[in-house]
C-alpha cells in the first residue's frame, strides 16, 4: 500500500473561482490543474511525470534550489544553507496556469512553466525531450515540432522588465537559460 499513487481526479476543475495555484499542496497530495497551455492533457501528464521522477529521485533538487535562492534575492553562496524539503521546493517552483489574463505576463507562465520542468525534471534537460517526444499528449509527439523554450527564455531575459517580471525573476530566466542550453536549435 506504501508504493500505491491514488488518483482522486484526472482533469482539471472545477473553475470555480478557488485559486489554488501550487500543484503540490503537501507532501501526500497533489493538486491537478494547468501547468501549461491546452493540449490539457500534457499538463496532467507532465505532473504525473514530475511524481514519477520524484519517487525514483531523479529530479535536479539543487537546481531548483537555485532557482529558489535567485527568486528569493539570495545569494548562490546560501545554497549549502537551503534546506528545503523536496515537496516544497515543486511547490515554490512549478507553478499552475490560471485561465483567465490577458497580460502577457501572464500568457508566458506557461512557457516558463514549461522551461522549469524541462529543467527539474532530470539532471539532463534533453531527458525530458525524450519522455516528452514519446508522450503521445504533448507536441513534442508531432515529428519535427519545434519548441523554441530556450530562445522563449533568452528573449525573456532580454524583455522581461518590460512586461512586468523583477529583477529576481531575470535571475530565474538566466539560470534556466544556462541549464537549457543543450535545448538551443530545438
Amino acid at each position: 500500500v506504501d508504493k500505491c499513487i491514488f488518483v482522486h481526479a484526472t482533469s482539471p476543475g472545477p473553475f470555480n473561482g478557488k485559486n489554488n495555484n501550487e500543484p503540490f499542496s503537501s507532501d501526500h497530495s497533489m493538486t491537478i490543474g494547468l501547468l501549461t497551455a491546452p493540449p490539457i492533457s500534457s499538463s496532467m501528464s507532465t505532473l504525473a511525470k514530475i511524481e514519477a521522477a520524484r519517487r525514483k529521485g531523479t529530479l535536479d533538487l539543487d537546481f531548483s534550489r537555485k532557482v529558489l535562492l535567485a527568486w528569493e534575492g539570495a545569494s548562490e553562496g546560501s545554497l549549502k544553507d537551503c534546506e528545503y524539503s523536496e515537496n516544497e521546493l515543486l511547490k515554490r517552483t512549478i507553478r499552475m496556469f490560471k485561465l483567465g489574463s490577458d497580460s502577457i505576463k501572464h500568457q508566458v507562465m506557461p512557457i516558463i512553466t514549461l522551461a522549469m520542468v524541462m529543467a527539474i525534471l532530470d539532471e539532463d534537460p534533453l531527458a525530458c525531450v525524450d519522455w516528452m517526444k514519446g508522450n503521445r499528449l504533448t507536441f513534442f509527439s508531432i515529428p519535427n515540432f519545434k519548441c523554441h523554450v530556450y530562445e522563449d527564455m533568452q528573449m525573456l531575459c532580454k524583455k522581461g522588465k518590460d512586461i512586468g517580471f523583477t529583477e529576481n525573476d531575470i535571475r530565474v530566466f538566466e539560470l534556466l537559460v544556462e541549464k537549457l542550453k543543450p535545448l538551443s536549435k530545438m
